[in-house]
């Protein structure tokens, strides 16, 4: 499928600034960094051949996971799981979550988990909000993610945006997109 037929919301406007973006070569320069902040670093679980059926979630084997911060670009994605968690718990899936960048440099949050929601917040100290299996969100620059929604302080990421423009759409991303709603803030489990 393709990336505009995902249902996501058309914005005023937001052709002519996503044709004028891509025209100047900036879309492919939007570089998104994802930082461990506390009880996360990178991982090393998939050393050695990863399977055709899994090339698709875990990338190819030449991929580093266990070099942080994890650097994204275009048409990239990154799985978030239990094995980036310095003490790794069984509520955390093996895939918690997905982070993606579209080919116009906003960055996507999926949550995967189907033990317990993957948790977000615009920025440190910010209220959680909660992720279930399947749904999805726009993350803008300085965005955190939580892997354990039993200890959210406990595995936490920060996504930066390093360079370009255009992260989160020109902050299209913090409007509520059709087909992912934004939840409410995480009130505890």
């Amino acid at each position: 499928m393709q990336y505009g037929q995902q249902g996501y919301a058309q914005q005023p406007g937001y052709d002519a600034y996503q044709q004028g973006y891509a025209q100047q070569g900036f879309a492919q320069q939007v570089l998104w960094r994802v930082y461990p902040v506390a009880g996360v670093g990178g991982h090393s679980r998939f050393s050695g051949a990863v399977s055709a059926l899994n090339q698709g979630r875990f990338g190819s084997v030449n991929q580093k996971y266990d070099q942080m911060p994890y650097e994204l670009i275009a048409n990239e994605e990154r799985i978030l799981c239990r094995w980036n968690m310095m003490q790794p718990v069984e509520t955390v899936s093996r895939s918690q979550c997905k982070l993606t960048v579209y080919p116009d440099g906003n960055l996507v949050l999926t949550s995967q988990g189907s033990c317990a929601a993957t948790l977000w917040r615009q920025y440190q100290g910010a209220p959680w909000n909660a992720l279930y299996e399947g749904q999805s969100t726009y993350i803008t620059d300085g965005c955190q993610v939580s892997l354990d929604a039993n200890n959210p302080e406990g595995a936490v990421f920060a996504c930066q945006q390093e360079m370009g423009g255009g992260g989160g759409g020109g902050g299209y991303g913090q409007q509520q997109q059709a087909g992912y709603p934004q939840q409410g803030g995480y009130t505890g489990y």
